[in-house]
């Protein structure tokens, strides 16, 4: 769903924790999600709000890194879902 928040299992060395779903409800019949990796602010050397919007994820500030977006297959979405949260 659009604006789920959802872990990822990382390589080592990538900074990449989490990404934001932004891709609206109505096309849940696709195989794939929209989504935007979520960085920490400290990590970028300069930040464009307009590109970058800041966010609060269980009380710390994120990163939406639109211009990093990309698509991730929706049943490892909620594979990964299923794991975290057991729903």
């Amino acid at each position: 769903m659009f604006g789920d928040v959802c872990r990822l299992r990382r390589p080592r060395g990538t900074a990449v924790a989490m990404v934001v779903v932004l891709q609206d409800a109505v096309h849940d019949d696709l195989a794939t999600r929209l989504v935007a990796p979520l960085v920490r602010p400290e990590t970028l050397d300069r930040r464009i709000a307009g590109l970058q919007p800041m966010v609060q994820v269980e009380g710390e500030s994120w990163l939406v890194m639109i211009p990093l977006l990309g698509t991730l297959r929706a049943d490892l979405i909620a594979a990964i879902d299923r794991l975290v949260t057991g729903v």
